[in-house]
């Protein structure tokens, strides 16, 4: 293969002077070159941007850069297409618009990445032309090479933590209050947590709340509605591994609850590489009582509310109201609509007990 020679050294000198004064073989290079403009009508400024242009068309170098920007025109065609396509499906029952209200959503920031994508890469291809322009000698993209830490500082990412600093002049631990992510791996999205007691024999919502979307706020909200329950007699509370804190099991102490959560144990590495153990914050003598096993046992069943929530009633899959009280009051009516759903069974699960002599000994869990 031929040595790429670029145009923009050979016209170094020559951008300001006619085509006719050009040497023969850079003639018909240019001509080649700007077809279908002419050299004569453009300005000397023009000429130097068009052999540039040329240089980045046709260097080696650029090759994987060219390739590069292909493959995301073609993506985001192609997602363009799929928008389009569900945009003008029919959608009749609330979960198909659900599920395509979902797919569009994901879309759109699909293609909102690949536009940031695009725009790094127009910022530093536009960054190494500044460059070659006051070098003012041959700096093909791998001889002189873009700075791509200095380009890419200068653009504007419209990511959502960029949108609440700019909107609410939030710090970053306003912003990690609003977001939540479900695992290490999964997208941070603006949400709040509801919060649920639930009562094991009726599998009844007792208590509610919602909140910011905090480390700590899951343990916070259930001793919160733990210390409004009536009655000063012994409780107990089933909870997940996420309850397992010396904190949580202390305030439950104090407040009359014995914690039946589910024991947070594991091996890690110190930093001086010794292999230690998480310790559970509860001992033997709860794990070993006969209720610890049922707790943990009927615990489960609480996810059933979310999911009927999500389902029935007042929809809490995607909230359409925007504030922490008026959301609240959606999750409290979603959940109210969940326990009237229940009522009939239980009523008619409660007349067959009584019925039969079987008495009724509520407990809780959370």
């Amino acid at each position: 293969m031929a040595d790429f020679v670029s145009l923009t050294t050979s016209l170094d000198g020559w951008f300001d002077k006619p085509l006719s004064k050009l040497p023969k073989g850079l003639r018909e290079r240019v001509v080649e070159a700007f077809w279908p403009n002419l050299w004569d009508v453009v300005s000397p400024e023009q000429r130097q941007y068009r052999a540039l242009h040329w240089d980045y068309d046709h260097d080696p170098a650029t090759l994987n850069e060219r390739q590069r920007a292909w493959d995301l025109l073609v993506e985001k065609q192609d997602i363009e297409r799929q928008i389009r396509e569900l945009e003008l499906m029919a959608a009749t029952s609330p979960l198909e618009i659900e599920s395509k209200t979902r797919q569009t959503a994901n879309l759109h920031r699909q293609l909102e990445r690949l536009q940031v994508t695009e725009t790094i890469d127009s910022t530093v291809a536009r960054y190494r032309d500044a460059r070659k322009q006051e070098a003012g000698r041959n700096t093909s993209a791998k001889s002189i090479g873009p700075d791509t830490e200095t380009a890419v500082a200068d653009i504007h990412f419209l990511t959502a933590r960029e949108m609440l600093k700019e909107r609410l002049g939030a710090t970053p631990q306003e912003i990690a209050m609003w977001v939540y992510t479900k695992s290490n791996r999964g997208e941070a999205l603006p949400a709040y947590l509801g919060h649920v007691l639930t009562d094991n024999r009726a599998k009844l919502a007792v208590d509610t709340r919602l909140t910011q979307a905090t480390g700590t706020t899951e343990r916070e909200a259930a001793i919160d509605m733990l210390a409004a329950l009536p009655g000063e007699g012994r409780k107990t509370v089933g909870a997940d591994k996420n309850y397992d804190t010396k904190d949580f099991v202390a305030a439950c102490c104090a407040l009359n609850v014995t914690p039946h959560v589910a024991q947070n144990t594991y091996y890690y590495d110190t930093k001086i590489g010794k292999r230690a153990t998480r310790e559970s914050r509860i001992d033997a003598r709860t794990t070993g009582h006969a209720g610890y096993g049922l707790s943990q046992t009927i615990r489960k069943m609480i996810e059933t509310l979310f999911g009927d929530g999500k389902q029935h009633g007042t929809t809490i899959r995607q909230v359409k109201l925007r504030g922490l009280s008026k959301v609240s009051d959606v999750f409290t009516l979603s959940m109210l609509a969940v326990n009237l759903r229940r009522l009939p069974r239980l009523f008619a699960a409660s007349l067959g007990m009584a019925g039969a002599g079987i008495p009724e000994v509520p407990s809780l869990s959370g």
